[in-house]
């Protein structure tokens, strides 16, 4: 099996959502968070594994976005 490829995210208000157009396998979107309050920390957010051509979508908080990146697996 392939890994996917040409995977792309997208950030919008409230949402995150990777799609992968190449290979097989499976793709997810990943969402690191910084909450308003620094007590609290960072908040780690992850979409469900979803087949190439597929999107994998998840519902984000208001907070600051630190970093993004979709996993890949074949």
């Amino acid at each position: 099996m392939a890994t996917p490829t040409g995977c792309t995210y997208q950030i919008g208000s409230g949402s995150a959502s990777s799609t992968c157009t190449g290979g097989t396998g499976e793709h997810r979107i990943h969402v690191v968070q910084r909450h308003f309050s620094p007590e609290v920390g960072l908040i780690a957010i992850e979409g469900p594994w979803a087949p190439v051509g597929s999107v994998s979508f998840t519902r984000i908080t208001p907070h600051t976005v630190i970093r993004v990146w979709v996993e890949t697996r074949g």
